[in-house]
């Protein structure tokens, strides 16, 4: 496994968790090796799996959409996330997204756009928000960049091996 993957043992749990008696609705933002090899494998298995993946690198985004697309595993060039939020309107709900894409600021529109729309949210790499928040980066707790999301959404850290990866879970779910 890459050592950067450290996200898919996760990522395969949650896939996983997910009912299959429905249609299921996936969002990924930042596609690669990592997430959407797996991704890939669960649109194949699960016909009632719809996965849209977003990217903001034209190239990168070629050469992942010739291997991995699928009737209902799809890709999209980005030019600029904030444009895609305003212009886009991601009605319904989601049951899961993904989010790991370029720059960094980017993570978070996405993630506040889409945090009452979805059921679970998963977000990689998040300690880069909490470097100069708070003393512990790995914290997602009161004291940290994502203390302001807990009323909404449960945090469960993920950081035993690094990078670390955050899943959120809607409250109400």
């Amino acid at each position: 496994m890459n050592p950067y993957y450290t996200h898919q043992i996760h990522l395969n749990e949650e896939l996983a968790s997910i009912s299959l008696n429905q249609e299921v609705n996936i969002l990924e933002f930042g596609v690669g090796e990592g997430s959407s090899s797996i991704l890939y494998q669960y649109a194949k298995k699960y016909p009632n799996f719809k996965i849209q993946a977003f990217e903001n690198n034209q190239e990168w985004i070629q050469t992942v959409a010739q291997k991995y697309s699928l009737p209902n595993y799809s890709f999209e060039f980005v030019e600029d996330w904030n444009k895609l939020f305003k212009e886009r309107d991601f009605l319904g709900h989601y049951d899961f997204v993904f989010i790991d894409q370029s720059p960094w600021e980017a993570r978070i529109l996405t993630l506040d756009s889409l945090k009452t729309k979805s059921s679970t949210i998963m977000l990689h790499d998040y300690d880069f928000y909490n470097k100069g928040v708070c003393e512990n980066i790995y914290s997602v707790g009161q004291d940290s960049f994502f203390a302001k999301y807990l009323d909404l959404l449960k945090a469960n850290a993920h950081c035993e091996i690094l990078p670390p990866t955050l899943v959120f879970k809607a409250k109400s779910e």
